[in-house]
């Protein structure tokens, strides 16, 4: 939750630009179940793997999802 979470807050970012606690194996693990799921997009550029939430796809396919992914979240955390 927390990926998608910043990614909504940051279009895109690089796999080590993220703000979490995690070993970069577990990192690793949750952005390939990420792509895998059709969530997130990652591009090379170079050496680096840039990393962006598919938003429009979703909000297209399935209208709602963000808010509703975002407003849980503030649930959870507050």
């Amino acid at each position: 939750m927390s990926i998608v979470l910043q990614l909504m807050s940051i279009p895109e970012q690089t796999c080590g630009g993220f703000d979490l606690s995690l070993s970069k194996s577990t990192m690793s693990h949750h952005f390939k179940v990420l792509r895998e799921a059709g969530i997130i997009r990652t591009r090379m550029e170079g050496t680096q793997r840039f990393i962006c939430l598919r938003k429009d796809e979703l909000e297209a396919r399935f209208p709602g999802l963000m808010q509703v992914i975002l407003t849980q979240a503030k649930d959870m955390t507050s």
